[in-house]
Order: C-alpha cells, then sequence, then structure tokens
C-alpha cells in the first residue's frame, strides 16, 4: 500500500482485548483494553496523542465507556507498532460494540491518516483523519457460561471415556494374564520332565 501525499503520515489501529486483537470480550467480566499502532507509511510519523477513547453499543443500547485519560504515542518509523494498555473494563452492553478514538498530532497542521485492519482478511480499510474508529464483539453473560459450562461437560466426557477404557483394558488383561501364566507353567513342567526322561540310568 502506497502512501497518499494529502496525509503527512498513515497509522493501522487495531482493538485488543486481553492482549489478543479484535479479541471477545464478556458482558459484566472485566477484560483488558489496548490498542496497536503501526505506522504504514515511508517515514516516521511524528508523535501524537490519543484521547476521547469510547467504547459504545452499536445495536441501539444507550451504554458507553468513555476514557478520560490521555495516551502519548511517540514518532513511530516505518512499519513500526506500539501496543497502549488502556485500561480494565466491565460493561453490561453485549453484541456488536464501536471503538474509537481520536488522533492529536503534535504538529497541529499534520494530517495522519487512520485506518482499520480486517482481522479475518489482513485488508487495511482507510477510516479518516485524525480520527479511528472499528468494532468489536461482546459476548452475552448467558454465551459465556454455555460455552464454559459445554467445555467442562467435554472434559468430564473425555474423563469418563478414558476411565471406562482403561476399566475393559485391565478386565480383559486378568484372563490373558492368568492363561499366559498357566501356559507357561505348563510348558515349564512339560520341559522339565523332558529332561528328567533324558537322564540315563547306570543301575
Amino acid at each position: 500500500m502506497e502512501i497518499s501525499t494529502k496525509y503527512d503520515s498513515e497509522i493501522v489501529i487495531e482493538p485488543l482485548i486481553d492482549n489478543k486483537t479484535h479479541g471477545l470480550a464478556v458482558q459484566e467480566k472485566k477484560f483488558k483494553y489496548s490498542l496497536r499502532f503501526t505506522n504504514k507509511g515511508v517515514s516516521p510519523s511524528g508523535a501524537f496523542t490519543i484521547n476521547k477513547i469510547e467504547i459504545g453499543s452499536a445495536q441501539g443500547q444507550n451504554m458507553r465507556v468513555v476514557e478520560e485519560k490521555s495516551f502519548l504515542i511517540p514518532s513511530l518509523n516505518p512499519s513500526e507498532e506500539k501496543i497502549i494498555p488502556i485500561g480494565n473494563y466491565g460493561v453490561h452492553m453485549y453484541g456488536l460494540a464501536n471503538v474509537s478514538v481520536q488522533i492529536n498530532p503534535s504538529q497541529p497542521e499534520k494530517q495522519i491518516a487512520c485506518y482499520q485492519k480486517n482481522y479475518f482478511t489482513n485488508e487495511i480499510a482507510y477510516v479518516k483523519t485524525n480520527n479511528w474508529y472499528d468494532f468489536i464483539y461482546i459476548k452475552t453473560r448467558g454465551e459465556y457460561q454455555q460455552e464454559t459450562s459445554n467445555s467442562r461437560m467435554l472434559w468430564l466426557t473425555v474423563a469418563i471415556f478414558i476411565m471406562t477404557a482403561l476399566q475393559v483394558i485391565y478386565v480383559l488383561k486378568e484372563p490373558f494374564k492368568k492363561y499366559w501364566w498357566s501356559d507357561n507353567l505348563n510348558m515349564g513342567i512339560k520341559a522339565q520332565q523332558e529332561s528328567t526322561n533324558k537322564i540315563p540310568n547306570y543301575k
């Protein structure tokens, strides 16, 4: 992707949930929210600050988280990236949510083009100048509990299967063990008898 001459720099921004790119948050469960900044231009980006960091429902729920703090991002060299931890949050909203941030170049006259990165295809799409937004998904508490329950049931089923298999192996092994010992014992007795019969009688 070539940098456009009308922008001073180009920055790709990606949301991270619990250190995973476009990770899944869970309703009413605390998660760590961070942002990854990558310079996709051909020259240093110049330092900039970010503020007006928001997480809001994209499904009509009147819920929004606003981070009041500002964060300084130092100048990034071409292809250099930096992850900025924003904070730990817990939300009541669920479903699709939009995340947004405002970019403030250290030199106000500068224009920083902000881009999204498609998590599935890695395609990059222009969003706005000095502003960025993207989307994350927040599972409902019920979805999370159901998945957790299903996972536990799966592990329990696997454990029961292994225990049953071990019991079957033990049951099948016992008759074989008795047969093996009996067969070898009979062979030993027979061999001893044959050896005794071969001893010359000098009387």
